[in-house]
């Protein structure tokens, strides 16, 4: 990590007005910090509207606007699932928008994250803030919060039941809501987490694909709800998905084309699964079966770009001088690879979908904005791993959790409860996760009973370690860096499991979720009218896009990635030392 320029300065000395530092103090404090005071009337319904959500703080005077030359548009694109490797490997079957941004954009080919939890949460909060999960505290899709006593999903908010207010730093839509208020933020996914977290805590708008309607929901934590923008109501009344009823999922190009390409079918059996893919069940009209079906397939991507699309339009963005950012979080890749594995024709055909739902949005934009106006920015939140049986298939070292580790672990809790004494107490409430509190109560060893876990943890099989804190913020291997950057003191388990590589304890048929490289490695193309086409083999990290992004912008932004823009601009990037963030693949 490079020190701030900032860094150095004095204690004792505020941040300035509208930096960085002052908008993370805001977002720190309590999100209703005067809502319990006995008041009557027209005050109480004040402080409540106040209390809603944190406001940026009012501007002493109007802002500078911005420079000549300044983007009006940043298009921050996140693929979920969309593995590195997947770029070199079916570049020749793009034809639309991945095309595009290969030759005429900014190819990191080594984008990683520089995290161990390489899950949806963490990843897309990565992307929006610059940090790490261990300083932006969305250490998981979910965790357990000890304040609460209870496991929490990364997005609830018991106001508002969708809210960012768990993300603990600003993202790049909040830097730019800061420097001039005038902007307009926006975010749509197919996913309520990709949009909610990319879209930060000052946006003008999030939507996530509803599966009960085919629409798009949001939640009142954000400004003028749905309801009242006329675009979306129009939106909604054409049904784009509900026209999708009697139709069928095949695939874009021959099969026989994929299967030059490495792609076959998995095969699952006496249970196939093949195309056609039809959408729902047996009904005669679109019900609730057929919109949550539609979710997991290359479609909910089309319906994310449509409603990208209006959102451009309906809220103007990009079209006066203050700068705008449009989030799209394209979620079907990462349904693709869970169901049927990183190289099955599902998941190539839903690639080559986003291809072409991309080419489109980046066309309309071309007509809307301008490319001259417009930068463009696109990266996943994690890869995916291949399906443990093919490759123990092939002779390599791979498995999947049963029967034998479940009861290694429940073996051990049993043996661990009767040696300390405490096996009528709830002494783990979630994997990894002490009652310390309880623990202290009754007077057992606190430390003694964690290096106990996790020693025996380790003698599981496909465990290769279990890392205590100290070992973690130690950090005495590039693994454990890794780890470390995931790390939040108060969110994070007191021991952490390291599996062995191409181990699975979910029932999917592939995922992800490691610190290894088939985990981190993301694509990460950018374009802008600034920066010149060019190939990047030196190692970046995901925690640079957001202030990379910033600089363009001509924004300040505190990071624990770096700027970028400087070394492209010079053309030089190809060529220049692997040095920076980036850490070497552990």
């Amino acid at each position: 990590m490079v020190p701030h320029p900032q860094a150095d300065r004095p204690a004792t000395q505020p941040p300035p007005a509208g930096s960085p530092a002052r908008l993370r103090r805001r977002l720190a404090r309590p999100a209703l910090p005067h809502c319990v005071a006995p008041v009557l009337g027209l005050v109480i319904l004040g402080l409540v509207a106040a209390c809603a959500r944190p406001e940026p703080e009012p501007q002493t005077e109007a802002p500078a606007p911005p420079p000549e030359g300044t983007p009006r548009l940043v298009l921050l694109v996140t693929v979920d699932q969309f593995y590195g490797g997947y770029v070199e490997r079916f570049r020749p079957l793009f034809r639309s928008g991945l095309s595009r941004l290969l030759d005429e954009g900014v190819w990191f080919a080594e984008a990683h994250h520089e995290h161990a939890t390489t899950s949806t949460a963490p990843g897309h909060a990565t992307l929006a803030t610059g940090a790490h999960p261990g300083t932006h505290g969305v250490v998981g899709n979910s965790w357990y919060e000890r304040s609460e006593s209870a496991e929490v999903y990364c997005c609830d908010d018991s106001e508002f039941g969708r809210a960012p207010r768990r993300l603990l730093s600003p993202t790049l839509g909040d830097l730019l809501k800061e420097r001039w208020p005038q902007a307009k933020v926006f975010a749509v996914a197919g996913k309520d987490r990709a949009s909610i977290l990319t879209a930060g805590h000052h946006a003008d708008g999030a939507f996530w694909y509803d599966s009960n309607t085919g629409g798009f929901t949001t939640s009142d934590y954000y400004p003028a709800p749905g309801a009242k923008r006329p675009w979306l109501e129009e939106f909604h009344r054409r049904d784009l998905v509900g026209g999708l009823f009697g139709t069928a999922w095949t695939p874009s190009i021959p099969l026989e084309e994929m299967a030059a390409y490495g792609v076959e079918p998995l095969d699952f059996g006496l249970f196939p699964r093949q195309f056609p893919r039809a959408f729902g069940g047996l009904s005669m009209r679109p019900d609730r079966s057929f919109y949550a079906s539609v979710y997991g397939t290359p479609m909910a991507d089309w319906a994310v770009v449509q409603m990208a699309k209006a959102m451009v339009a309906g809220e103007a963005l990009g079209t006066d001088a203050y700068p705008d950012l449009l989030s799209v979080g394209l979620s079907a890749l990462d349904a693709a690879g869970h169901g049927y594995g990183p190289d099955s024709p599902e998941m190539l055909d839903t690639l080559l979908r986003v291809d072409r739902v991309l080419g489109e949005l980046l066309d309309f934009l071309d007509q809307q904005v301008g490319r001259e106006h417009v930068v463009v920015s696109l990266s996943s939140d994690h890869g995916v791993g291949t399906v443990p049986e093919l490759l123990l298939a092939a002779g390599e070292d791979a498995g999947r959790f049963g029967a034998e580790q479940v009861l290694c672990v429940q073996q051990l809790g049993l043996e661990l409860g009767r040696t300390f004494g405490i096996a009528e107490i709830d002494w783990m409430p979630e994997m990894g996760y002490l009652d310390r509190e309880a623990l202290e109560a009754r007077q057992v060893d606190y430390a003694g009973l964690r290096d106990a876990v996790a020693e025996g943890l380790t003698a599981c099989d496909r465990i290769d370690a279990v890392y205590t804190r100290e070992e973690i913020e130690a950090a005495t291997t590039p693994r454990l860096r890794l780890y470390r950057n995931s790390f939040h003191p108060e969110r994070s388990p007191d021991l952490i499991v390291d599996l062995t590589p191409n181990t699975l304890t979910s029932s999917t048929v592939a995922s992800h979720g490691s610190p290894n490289r088939y985990d981190t490695w993301v694509p990460w193309l950018l374009a802008a009218p600034s920066l010149p086409a060019q190939r990047v083999d030196l190692p970046v990290a995901t925690v640079d896009v957001a202030p990379t992004l910033s600089g363009l912008l001509g924004l300040p932004m505190r990071a624990d990635g770096i700027d970028r823009g400087e070394l492209l601009a010079s053309g030089a990037a190809s060529s220049a030392p692997a040095a920076a963030s980036a850490t070497p693949d552990p």
